[in-house]
């Protein structure tokens, strides 16, 4: 906040970061974007200043396309968009990413409401959320409610990643659910 500047949480990539490896962030139309031209993706410690991007738009188009590419071959490995409504509503948002957000305001509702179990630990288990073990431990419970509360609380516990697919898979699957329960 002493910067200025704001988290405007946005989907993972499609495919996998590489330790060791270059990406490049490219836009459309073309904003001032740093550092420049490539960023390393590498591990640090949590007490160490990660890698950052610093995208400056002074007018800001009503949209801007976001790229993520690979340093080598220049493939697409990540792209979003940034509407001008994005900004403005940070302002008032917290650093939880939305899929933390929505999980954390909605959970007592998810626990009643979610629907298509199997579907929903198939596609967390595929994006590597959870293990084959975990899944059988949600299949375990005996009612609907149970095995969304012990589904619930295992993404929490495994943080805003986490949350963040299982909120995507929940956009997928049931889209329904997620926007009545946003225009709540």
């Amino acid at each position: 906040m002493s910067w200025n500047s704001r988290l405007i949480p946005k989907p993972p990539p499609f495919t996998r970061l590489f330790f060791g490896y270059r990406y490049k962030v490219s836009s459309k139309p073309k904003v001032k974007i740093k550092p420049e031209p490539h960023l390393p993706f590498c591990y640090k410690s949590p007490e160490e200043q990660q890698f950052f991007v610093e995208i400056y738009i002074k007018k800001m188009a009503e949209e801007t396309e976001l790229f993520i590419r690979d340093g080598q071959n220049d493939t697409v490995l990540w792209e979003s968009s940034l509407r001008s409504g994005d900004f403005s509503l940070s302002r008032n948002v917290s650093n939880i990413p939305s899929g933390a957000a929505f999980l954390k305001k909605h959970k007592t509702e998810l626990c009643s409401r979610m629907g298509q179990i199997s579907s929903i630990l198939l596609n967390l288990r595929v994006e590597d959320v959870i293990n084959s073990d975990e899944e059988e431990e949600v299949q375990a419970e005996n009612t609907k409610q149970k095995k969304n509360q012990f589904l619930l609380d295992l993404v929490e516990k495994k943080g805003h990643r986490a949350q963040e697919k299982l909120y995507q898979i929940l956009q997928k699957k049931d889209p329904f659910l997620v926007d009545d329960l946003d225009s709540s």
